[in-house]
């Protein structure tokens, strides 16, 4: 603390004065606070100034400012001192030299006291500690400066060993390392290949020579495989890895850095390697700036490895530069110092015209009603109350066009003292496409609610953003809410969501539209068959994509080709049936009539007679196939009960053959399917099939079972006859071959309708010769007894 005024300090009491009420203010701020008189001698410091150089209060106060001040500094202090005299404050950077002889960069704002007379009296002081601040800016500057040289090897090394030679170079003087190198696969991937050493020590640097294969215990190895940084800042510390650690003990280094470089998906395409005979810690700050560059590096290796020739790129990368939309102004409280040709044209002025404004006149291209913010924020910058400013105003340009502009701002160190760079992005013409497209959003949702179809406004992660009036109908929705933001694979059935989400996937991705089919779902639980367009639509502005989902309900189509193929079939059927059935029939109706005028006797008449009513029996039952064929498919469907069916059908075929034995053994007494009038033909089919085409002479049996599976009744028919070969079996049911006859023919047909399934199999697997087996699968009839047949 300072000494009260009395005694030897008479002599100012103009100052004490004025410092007296201030006292306890003074020491509660946070800055450094010093007082002098005109001579430039410390009248009063507060406690903060007098520890920021590393004193007591009581050690300052009496003693010359120049005391504390190299010669440069003393100058700049003499001329701040002579402004005081006139009245003036200032503000200006002073080097201050502490008790430990460390040198204090500080900003200064100074300010006369004036006594009642108006005469200045001394100087009081705000000191600011900015040594830390220019450490950060050095340590920007010096990463800016190797940012600069990675780009500039980037550009003109001819080869990946030159190129890694000058990036370990900049990369070392940043980190403090002696020595670094660098490695990148074999061709064949099989070891890690030397291509770059650099060393800022005297001796030679001792490493494995390029071709030796690398130890497991290598922090080379080590990052490369497992594709993260080793850091050691010391390898006398208890948490050091021990592969690391005995690697550094054999080459004698107490820090090392091994970090992976990756390139495109992760790819791993080399390792760098720094290490030091001493300890050297690195701060997170460094370990983001070398995960920087190390990306540029991987981009910077990838393109040198692909053959790209740099001095091409260059070239490219230049014109890029004199090409580019984006301005950049320049300029420190009083006029422009820099401006490129982007920031001239957006003002309609060239460069030497912008390089002459006043800041006054640059400002003056502001629109008044953003002027004053715009003077406001870039102010701050300018004055070192903000490192930064940003913002979007609208400027009118030196022809007259009004133009939107966003401006990026900061303080940089340009030409020895401190500006505000600017940097210009003309956002005019993304604004009129910004209003065109609520425009086309405005129209997209008038013509919603006119087409007839539904449709979707799906994301980019294929959740509901909207819908028209149509999907709200069609999916059987009071309003779109509940449905919003939720994903529109919960329209689609879940067989079929996991190709519907990788076609959206698809259209996202090359942006080109696309059909599919898919079974859709209802709110109700109800399913139908959809034709399905999507196609890319941009997203608001500043957002993702999105996509546009059209849904056509097909029920009703899918119906008529239902019928049309089922009339292409029956017609088929019948074409067959004529040229092959019926023909050899009447073949056989022939050949008998013919040998009737010649036959001799009674007995060979009778035969004939009995061949030919047997003929006349076979086609009347192909014309009641075919015409119960027919009528099939108009017959309405209800429930049935299976079992009280199977039984009578049992019963008919019992009487029909009664040289065989049909064997019933049922394990279920229920069964209600959705069928219709020819239940019957369909389970007399199959019985009827097993006991003819059963060539056994004596013991013909044929086994029939019923159990209940799988949300259905599986009826199970075999027989011991010869059996059908595997290659037959494939064939039964092809209605174009028509293997199985007009009654196999009947029954597939008759299944289809019930939505069920029938395949034929051995009775005994592995053995077709003993006999088939027949398995018919029909769904239970659903509880509310409604009964539909399936398209």
């Amino acid at each position: 603390m300072c000494p009260t005024p009395s005694g030897e300090d008479h002599s100012r009491p103009e100052i004490w004065t004025l410092l007296r009420p201030c006292n306890e203010i003074l020491q509660a701020v946070a800055e450094g606070i010093a007082v002098t008189d005109v001579e430039e001698a410390l009248v009063y410091v507060n406690d903060k100034m007098a520890a920021m150089l590393g004193y007591g209060a009581e050690e300052i106060v009496g003693q010359q400012v120049e005391s504390f001040l190299d010669e440069e500094n003393r100058r700049v202090l003499q001329e701040e001192n002579t402004k005081r005299q006139l009245g003036q404050s200032s503000t200006y950077r002073l080097v201050w030299t502490c008790s430990d002889g460390r040198q204090l960069p500080t900003r200064v704002s100074g300010t006369p006291l004036l006594d009642r007379e108006g005469k200045c009296c001394g100087t009081l002081a705000v000191v600011t500690d900015i040594s830390e601040q220019e450490r950060l800016e050095a340590t920007l500057e010096k990463e800016r400066q190797v940012l600069r040289d990675i780009a500039d090897a980037a550009l003109h090394s001819d080869t990946v060993s030159e190129l890694c030679n000058h990036v370990l170079d900049a990369l070392m003087g940043v980190l403090s390392y002696r020595y670094g190198v660098m490695r990148l696969p074999t061709v064949e991937g099989q070891a890690l290949r030397l291509v770059a050493v650099q060393s800022h020590t005297l001796h030679e640097v001792r490493l494995t020579p390029p071709m030796v294969p690398l130890g497991a215990d290598d922090p080379a190895v080590v990052a490369y495989l497992s594709g993260k940084a080793v850091i050691v800042h010391d390898t006398n510390t208890a948490d050091t890895d021990p592969r690391v650690g005995r690697w550094c003990q054999q080459l004698s280094k107490r820090s090392v850095i091994a970090w992976p470089v990756a390139g495109a998906e992760g790819r791993g395409i080399g390792v760098i390697v720094f290490a030091n005979d001493l300890p050297v810690a690195i701060s997170k700050e460094e370990e983001r700036f070398i995960s920087n560059i190390v990306e540029m590096i991987a981009a910077a290796l990838e393109r040198t490895e692909m053959g790209e020739h740099l001095r091409d790129s260059e070239e490219r990368y230049r014109a890029l530069a004199e090409q580019s939309p984006q301005g950049i102004v320049i300029y420190d409280r009083e006029k422009v110092v820099y401006a490129n040709p982007a920031a001239a044209r957006t003002l309609a002025l060239s460069v030497e015209e912008t390089m002459r404004l006043s800041v006054k006149e640059l400002t003056a291209f502001v629109h008044p009603d953003d002027r004053r913010e715009v003077a406001r924020k870039f102010g701050r910058v300018l004055d070192g109350w903000a490192p930064r400013a940003a913002m979007e105003c609208r400027a009118t340009a030196a022809d007259g066009s009004v133009r939107w502009l966003e401006l990026f701002g900061s303080s940089i160190e340009y030409a020895g003292r401190r500006v505000v760079q600017v940097l210009i992005v003309d956002v005019t013409e993304m604004r009129v496409l910004e209003e065109a497209h609520r425009a086309t959003t405005r129209r997209l949702r008038s013509l919603f609610s006119v087409i007839p179809d539904p449709i979707f406004a799906l994301d980019s992660e294929g959740r509901v953003v909207t819908m028209n009036r149509q999907a709200l109908a069609q999916h059987r929705l009071e309003d779109a809410g509940p449905t919003l933001h939720r994903p529109f694979t919960e329209f689609v059935v879940p067989e079929d969501r996991e190709r519907y989400v990788a076609d959206m996937r698809r259209v996202l991705e090359t942006g080109r539209p696309l059909r599919a089919e898919y079974r859709m779902l209802r709110r109700d639980g109800t399913d139908y068959y959809a034709e399905v367009n999507m196609a890319v639509t941009a997203g608001e502005p500043g957002g993702s994509e999105g996509v546009v989902v059209v849904v056509r309900d097909m029920t009703q189509r899918r119906e008529m080709e239902q019928r049309v193929q089922e009339a292409r079939d029956r017609a088929l059927l019948y074409l067959d049936i004529l040229c092959h059935d019926v023909r050899n029939h009447l073949q056989v109706m022939v050949g008998c009539t013919g040998l009737l005028r010649e036959a001799k006797d009674d007995s060979e008449r009778s035969h004939l007679l009995d061949l030919l009513d047997n003929a006349f029996g076979r086609v009347a039952g192909l014309i009641e196939k075919v015409d119960m064929t027919e009528k099939l498919q108009e017959a309405e469907m209800h429930p049935v009960r299976l079992v009280a069916e199977l039984w009578e059908c049992i019963r008919i075929v019992r009487r029909e053959f009664p040289d065989t034995e049909v064997i019933y053994e049922g394990r279920t007494d229920e069964g209600t399917i959705c069928g219709d009038e020819f239940v019957r033909a369909l389970l007399l089919g199959i019985l009827r099939n097993a006991i003819v085409h059963n060539t056994v002479r004596h013991d013909r049996r044929v086994w029939v079972t019923l159990d209940k599976d799988r949300g259905g009744y599986v009826l199970r028919v075999a027989d011991n006859g010869p059996g059908i070969p595997d290659k037959r079996k494939t064939m039964l049911f092809d209605s174009s071959r028509r293997f199985g006859g007009v009654g196999l023919h009947l029954v597939k047909q008759i299944v289809d309708k019930y939505n069920g399934t029938i395949q034929v199999r051995d009775r005994v697997h592995g053995d077709p010769t003993q006999g088939a087996e027949f398995v018919l699968w029909l769904p239970v009839a659903p509880a509310d007894r409604r009964c539909v047949r399936e398209v």
